[in-house]
């Protein structure tokens, strides 16, 4: 069903460029704890320094030293996936031959019959303007975690880029039929960069190849926590797995009611104005990581041919009704 709520892209560097002007950011210090006072908190670093406040906000992430200390409960759900994601300079060539696969779709997702799926996407504004020019693109591979198995008594080292995408490779010629959209992504995956110290390398953040699990936290799965000054926000009080692009979206949504909750606090009792931002944060959030975690679960269950036919004539459908959107739009 079409998502009412607009929606905006950004790349990452430049939302996070606009986030942190203007703020002092101490770098390498890691918070591992807090100690609650009547009249503040103290949160207590790595490195045995504190830092005393009226509010401690835990927006650490999905592994959440603050989560796992004021909700020791509230622990993360496995959907029994592993993904990994790349990142790649896609020649025009490539780009043209997977825009004829997808109907000149710039957002690609394609279904196997082993319960393993993948997703693409690519910017229009190329990197470079030659004969010939490269485009950011974005390719993961999702497949259920039974798969990560020794091939010929070979581990796989999540530390080490070149195993991970071998690794990888090995899965989809595994799991997928001999095809052009096969081969395709092998050749995508073979682009992936095994260093940030290749000077082509197209992205100003570099974030190495590796396995992932796709485990979120869903806020309702426990009793409503106690209302302090103590506060979680984005992935650390509900992580969910990224299919739907909906962290980002909760996190900015969790910063706005948490400010907003706050003005009130010359009028208001603090402790009421953070019970009122935990209510309503928890039923919204917990919506959105059980939507994302519903697909993947739909996305895992294995299909027959005729399933997959019905799913990709749906996918083509729908690419055709963005069009003719997004031409009505524009000419309009």
């Amino acid at each position: 069903m079409p998502d009412p709520t607009p929606t905006e892209f950004s790349y990452r560097n430049v939302l996070r460029d606009v986030l942190s002007e203007g703020v002092d950011i101490q770098w390498g210090k890691k918070c591992v704890g807090y100690e609650e006072s009547d009249d503040g908190v103290w949160a207590l670093f790595a490195d045995g320094t504190r830092e005393f406040g009226d509010l401690l906000i835990g927006a650490d992430g999905i592994n959440s030293p603050i989560r796992k200390q004021k909700v020791p409960n509230l622990v993360g759900y496995d959907s029994g996936v592993t993904s990994v994601t790349v990142n790649i300079a896609l020649p025009k060539n490539l780009a043209d031959q997977l825009m004829t696969i997808y109907s000149n779709s710039l957002i690609q997702e394609s279904l196997g019959k082993n319960d393993d799926f993948h997703l693409s996407f690519f910017r229009l504004i190329p990197i470079d303007r030659s004969d010939e020019p490269t485009y950011r693109g974005t390719l993961a591979y999702i497949y259920p975690k039974r798969y990560d198995i020794k091939v010929n008594n070979i581990s796989i080292d999540d530390n080490d880029p070149e195993s991970v995408i071998k690794h990888t490779i090995s899965r989809i010629r595994q799991l997928r039929p001999p095809c052009e959209l096969t081969d395709l992504l092998i050749e995508l995956f073979s682009l992936a960069q095994l260093s940030h110290l290749d000077k082509n390398y197209p992205f100003r953040t570099y974030n190495p190849p590796r396995r992932r699990q796709f485990i979120d936290v869903d806020p309702l799965s426990v009793p409503s926590w106690k209302n302090d000054r103590i506060v979680l926000l984005g992935d650390a009080a509900h992580a969910m797995n990224p299919m739907l692009g909906l962290g980002a979206n909760n996190a900015f949504q969790d910063a706005v009611l948490l400010t907003k909750e706050l003005l009130n606090y010359e009028n208001d009792n603090l402790i009421e104005c953070i019970r009122r931002y935990n209510d309503q944060m928890r039923v919204r959030s917990s919506k959105d990581v059980r939507k994302s975690r519903n697909l993947i679960l739909n996305h895992r269950e294995s299909v027959g041919n005729v399933c997959l036919l019905v799913r990709y004539s749906i996918f083509r459908a729908t690419d055709v009704f963005n069009n003719i959107i997004a031409f009505i739009k524009f000419h309009l």
